[in-house]
Parts: C-alpha cells; sequence; structure tokens
C-alpha cells in the first residue's frame, strides 16, 4: 500500500445541517478543532484499511476541506481550508477531528476548472465517480490520498486574508439550487475571533483551547461578510445566541447578537468577563442562530482558566491558624491571660472553629 499523503473531504448541502457545517469551518480562526461526522459508508476503503492497521495513523495528516456542489453537473469542487487531522474514529458515524489551517485558493489565477478536472480525474480512476444517475454523484466523501500531485491543484491562504475569503462566501452564494431547495442564498456568513478587550488583540489557541485570564475582560467579535444583502430588506435580522457557565462568565444584558442580513460588511461585540475561580475552570461558550439554525455557523468555543495557587494559599491560611487555636485552646488562653485578658479555652476553640468554617467556606 502507498503511504497516505493527505486526506480529501467532501462536504455538499444536500441536508440543511450539512450547510452549517460549511457555515461553521468558514467561521473557525485558526487552529481551533471541528469535528465533522460520515456515515462509514461514505469512507473511502483505503482509508477504513490504515485506520485498521494504526488507529493513529493518520493524525497529523493534511486534510483537505473542499465544497461538493451536487446543483451542478458535472459535479463541481470548491476548497475551502486545509486542516491537520487530530483524530479519526471509526464507527457509525466517523468521527474526523481536524485542527483548523488556513485557507485554500488555486494556484493559479482563475484556474478552478483546472481543479475540478484534477479532482473528477483522481475520483473516475478510481471508479468513484457514479454517472449511471440522471446527475452524477461521489460514491465516497472522505477520501485517503497517496498522490502528491492532488495538492498542487491548491495554495495556503497565508494570514487573514478576507479577499480570499469573502472569495469563498461569494461562490457559495452563486451556487444553484439542489432540486428546488436553496443552498446558501438565505445564509449568514461570519467569522469570529476572541479579543482582548484592552488591547483589541486576538487571543491564539492551544491544544484546541483558548486560554484566558481571571477577572479580565473580553471581546467576542463576529466579522460578518453578505455579499447577496440586496436579497434582503434592510429590516430583516438573525440572532446569535450564546450560552455560557455564569459562574465563569459574566455578561451585561441580552445573551445575543442581532445581525443584519441586508448590510454587506460589519462587525459585531459579545462582551464577556471571566470570574475567579481559585481551582482554574475548563469551560465554554457556545453560540448558535436562534432561528434558521442551519443558515448560519454553531459552535463550542473551549477555553480554560488557570489555578489561582496564590489564592488557595490565602484563603488556606485562617484553616491552619483555626486548627492551631483549637488543638491548643487551653495553652492559647493561659497565655492570654497572663497577658492580663482572662479568656476560657472554649472561647479560642469557637473561634478556631469558625475560623476553618470560613477558610472551607471560601474554597468552596
Amino acid at each position: 500500500m502507498s503511504e497516505l499523503k493527505s486526506v480529501w473531504i467532501f462536504k455538499s448541502t444536500y441536508y440543511p445541517d450539512f450547510r452549517r457545517r460549511i457555515l461553521t469551518i468558514l467561521s473557525l480562526p485558526k487552529n481551533s478543532l471541528f469535528e465533522v461526522e460520515y456515515d462509514s459508508k461514505w469512507i473511502d476503503e483505503q482509508l477504513e484499511s490504515q485506520l485498521k492497521s494504526d488507529p493513529n495513523a493518520l493524525n497529523g495528516k493534511d486534510a483537505y476541506f473542499v465544497f461538493l456542489d451536487y446543483a451542478s453537473n458535472p459535479l463541481q469542487f470548491y476548497p475551502i481550508r486545509i486542516c491537520k487531522v487530530h483524530a479519526i474514529q471509526p464507527g457509525e458515524p466517523y468521527r474526523l477531528i481536524l485542527k483548523v489551517g488556513n485557507l485554500l485558493g488555486f494556484k493559479e489565477t482563475e484556474s478552478q476548472s483546472a481543479f475540478n478536472n484534477t479532482i473528477t480525474s483522481w475520483l473516475k480512476n478510481r471508479g468513484l465517480i457514479e454517472e449511471s444517475a440522471a446527475k452524477p454523484t461521489a460514491s465516497k466523501l472522505v477520501l485517503s490520498c497517496a498522490d502528491g500531485s492532488m495538492s498542487d491543484a491548491v495554495r495556503e491562504i497565508e494570514g487573514e486574508d478576507d479577499k480570499d475569503w469573502q472569495r469563498i462566501v461569494k461562490y457559495l452564494t452563486e451556487a444553484q439550487p439542489i432540486d428546488s431547495a436553496s443552498q446558501f442564498t438565505e445564509s449568514l456568513f461570519f467569522r469570529f475571533q476572541l479579543l482582548d478587550e484592552e488591547t483589541f488583540e486576538p487571543l491564539t489557541i492551544k491544544g484546541g483551547k483558548y486560554e484566558l485570564k481571571p477577572r479580565k475582560g473580553y471581546l467576542f467579535r463576529l466579522r460578518a461578510f453578505q455579499p447577496h444583502w440586496k436579497e434582503f430588506t434592510p429590516v430583516q435580522t438573525a440572532k446569535i445566541i450564546f450560552g455560557f457557565e455564569e459562574k465563569i462568565v459574566n455578561h451585561v444584558g441580552a445573551s445575543l447578537l442581532t445581525m443584519p442580513l441586508g448590510q454587506r460588511t460589519y462587525n459585531k461585540d459579545f462582551r464577556i468577563r471571566t470570574t475567579a475561580p481559585l481551582g482554574g475552570a475548563t469551560s465554554k461558550l457556545v453560540f448558535e442562530r436562534e432561528e434558521d439554525e442551519f443558515n448560519a455557523a454553531s459552535y463550542v468555543v473551549p477555553f480554560r482558566l488557570p489555578i489561582r495557587y496564590g489564592g488557595i494559599l490565602i484563603r488556606f491560611i485562617p484553616f491552619f491558624v483555626g486548627l492551631v487555636f483549637v488543638g491548643l485552646a487551653d495553652s492559647i488562653a493561659k497565655i492570654i491571660t497572663l497577658w492580663g485578658l482572662p479568656l476560657p479555652g472554649y472561647v479560642i476553640t469557637l473561634l478556631g472553629s469558625l475560623l476553618c468554617a470560613v477558610s472551607l467556606y471560601q474554597l468552596d
């Protein structure tokens, strides 16, 4: 068996929730973890065989996420993002966990037809294009690739390039309906970032999670681009709702953002402030569209807060002092009495118990 060089993942909008997967991967910052599922019938046999011999064989391999347009005849493919395989969990369905990388573009200007020809020829050579029906279909959607020339048809877009992101979005909105069902003409397109509220610098993602600081403010920013904004009236909006643990994150006002559909570009900020749990915390911020939920991105944004060792120590001091008071109540009472302040031992015991209780309460 040839050495596997990459994985190619095709995603259509044949069902509405498939559309949301494409909208979500377009919205994600680099280094986010993205999960997508496929029934086992869509998994390439070569890839299945590779996983059976070594479950971790594909980890770290390049994964090309590509839009498959079932409304077109012949089939059309459009590159979205390059990722790294974080893990693949076989089963029913297969779970593919990807570490999101850069956007994808064509190797040369106006070479979409060349890209389509490359993909189509590759699939036909492997017998994976079914042309017996009224419209051609792909019989496998997650494929192993041992041919390094496949990646030569695309290029990675380095950095946060609005122009290339908008190019992809514009292509998607122009896709024709599938059997009268629209693809992206009603969709809300945006990217999100988590920013430091003071510096406006974007936060980095480590191990799939944002590293936040206690008692600090952040901006959850949605950057919208609507190439089909003229198709909506000025009053049409979409609501993005947020969920979070209120013990970990605070927010003033309604937990939603109202996003205009009839506006071409804009930013919307959802302000949050972290609390300061002593033992640290691993939590998440969840967002999705309130209505028509498959026409917008939806994601669980994971983050962690560090353990506050200094705070734990300070809160433990009264506990240790209380233990000393309880254990040496009579001796402490005698010393205080020698100073001219008569005090029975049971008072010292009560005071020590109170200090212990207060300390444990603060830790809780």
